[in-house]
């Protein structure tokens, strides 16, 4: 009997990436954490090493034909995006450096 290892898919493009990839290599994106396909269970990429550990599901052969495809899933509002700490710091870096600008050159 073949082992079954586990195959991971980026959720946005659906490219097949490398088990511990921090990002797509086809698309850009960040990971943060993996999710099963089947049952959507949600966790780190080290759990998944032998497949999903809530429903075992471990990619076969066949998926070389037919990898899942994330597009007809539906994405949860917030699930594309960054946390909203990342976009107010970022705000607040570039307000900063905006007022040491000005000030620099009101002088």
């Amino acid at each position: 009997m073949k082992s079954r290892k586990a195959k991971f898919f980026c959720e946005n493009c659906g490219a097949e990436v490398p088990q511990n990839a921090k990002f797509c290599r086809n698309c850009g994106r960040f990971f943060a954490s993996v999710r099963c396909p089947s049952c959507g269970f949600i966790g780190i990429a080290d759990s998944f090493s032998k497949g999903c550990p809530s429903c075992g599901y471990a990619d076969s052969e066949h998926s070389k034909i037919n990898p899942p495809s994330f597009s007809n899933k539906k994405v949860k509002s917030g699930d594309a995006s960054l946390p909203v700490w990342i976009y107010l710091f970022t705000i607040g870096a570039l307000a900063g450096i905006v007022a040491a600008i000005i000030f620099l050159y009101v002088r």
